[in-house]
């Protein structure tokens, strides 16, 4: 114990010279980089908060430091440079850290990145200056921020005109992120910008996105904003209508052939579906519940992505990809396409294990597990489950008999509901099942 100690002495102690002589071993000419400090000139509310988020932004990082001491700068100067895979490569590449330089740092960049965040957090008339400390052999950089007033929202406007896409951009309004007196935030402008687009995909506007939506900014009033939500002048007319869903087609068996996708004589239609199974694996009606969109209807973001998740819930495909097609017609319609890979369909695991006890008992257990993932061709999960053992007393002055087991379990999982009365559809994405078990032990 006490040469233990010793060795942790000695290895501090030679890290602490190695540390005083890392300034000695920089290249000519250059400093180390010893990391950088904001100093705010005025008063502002949440400093802690808005210079916690500032640091974030500094660049380059200093050197890591343990206990004060930069240890892993040390370690890189142990070692001399690598020939190969040995200490050497250890200390330089895997535990030591080179040394970050002062000519590496690039303050006028970085005090621009620290003027642009206080902008866009509500400091309209932020300033901010660097200043490069420098010693012997280190330097430093010190970022002088004057924050000024941070403005705060006052009015929140939104389309005022009558067409349907305006309407609908109105009527989101009501859960708008923007709230009167808080204060001016560029990423809340984005997340409101998403917010829209995803409320508008549910209404059909498939090739909408966030950037057509523009936020004007008016900050002329003294001290707070007023926000003006509208729709670009030069979106395209394509993001500006709603489309319908033509037709859905869903390849259950789909492999990446091009005869796959001409194999048009083996569709079955149904009301709201297309299938085509050139092997019929599956049941048409497999994917009544399944996929929520429905032709003829308005596209729909959230059916779309509830109609992918219980694909993947439901267990009997590999690989999923959905395509949606612009039709050329003079009405904005789309087909749908679900492409889906299945899985392989059955499996077979084969377990063997064996026990000792501190009664003298050994034993073993063969397990033998069977699946079957589209076992009536309705995505159907069958699970059978064997076990057979025993236990024997090999030693001990107490005599007792042999134990052996043999346990059965066989368990059908169907994927809907099944129930002597109808249910209201559900629109979770999560695929609700019926479970049918029979189970068989025997102990001896």
């Amino acid at each position: 114990m006490m040469r233990l100690n010793q060795l942790m002495l000695l290895a501090i102690f030679g890290l602490l010279l190695t540390s005083c002589s890392n300034l000695k071993k920089l290249p000519k000419g250059e400093k180390l980089y010893t990391g950088a400090k904001i100093v705010f000139e005025d008063t502002i509310k949440d400093k802690k908060e808005v210079q916690g988020e500032l640091k974030k932004l500094l660049r380059p990082i200093p050197n890591s430091k343990i206990l004060g001491m930069r240890i892993r700068l040390s370690l890189y100067n142990l070692a001399k440079p690598p020939k190969g895979k040995g200490l050497n490569h250890l200390l330089r590449n895997k535990w030591g850290e080179p040394p970050v330089l002062l000519s590496k740092a690039r303050p006028d960049y970085t005090a621009t990145v620290l003027n642009n965040y206080m902008w866009n957090h509500g400091f309209f008339k932020s300033s901010t200056t660097a200043e490069i400390k420098q010693d012997e052999k280190t330097g430093s950089v010190v970022y002088t921020i004057t924050a000024g007033h941070r403005y705060t929202i006052d009015t929140i406007g939104f389309p005022q005109d009558t067409t349907k896409l305006g309407q609908l951009i109105r009527a989101q309004e009501e859960k708008t992120l923007f709230k009167k007196g808080k204060y001016f935030d560029l990423d809340i402008i984005k997340d409101e910008r998403s917010r829209i687009d995803a409320a508008l995909k549910n209404y059909g506007y498939f090739y909408f996105n966030p950037d057509y939506l523009l936020v004007q900014v008016d900050s002329t009033l003294k001290g707070s904003v007023n926000l003006f939500v509208k729709v670009k002048e030069r979106t395209p007319r394509s993001a500006m209508v709603p489309y319908r869903i033509k037709n859905i087609y869903i390849y259950p068996n789909f492999y990446t052939t091009p005869d796959t996708l001409l194999l048009w004589k083996d569709r079955v239609s149904y009301p709201n579906y297309k299938i085509i199974d050139t092997a019929k694996l599956f049941k048409p009606r497999v994917f009544e519940n399944i996929v929520t969109l429905r032709q003829d209807s308005l596209y729909s973001r959230s059916a779309h992505n509830v109609s992918l998740k219980r694909l993947v819930d439901l267990g009997a495909f590999k690989y999923i990809r959905a395509n949606f097609e612009k039709l050329r017609d003079t009405m904005p319609l789309l087909n749908a396409s679900f492409y889906l890979t299945p899985i392989e369909k059955r499996s077979l695991q084969f377990q063997v294990s064996g026990n000792s006890k501190s009664n003298n008992f050994v034993g073993s257990e063969v397990q033998l597990r069977m699946k079957n993932r589209n076992f009536l061709k309705g995505a159907e999960l069958l699970d059978i489950a064997l076990a057979g053992g025993f236990e024997k007393q090999v030693g001990g002055t107490q005599v007792s008999t042999n134990a052996y087991s043999l346990t059965g379990d066989i368990n059908l999982y169907v994927p809907r509901f099944i129930v002597p009365f109808k249910l209201y559809k559900l629109t979770t994405p999560f695929v609700p099942r019926t479970k049918f078990s029979l189970g068989y032990e025997f102990l001896n």
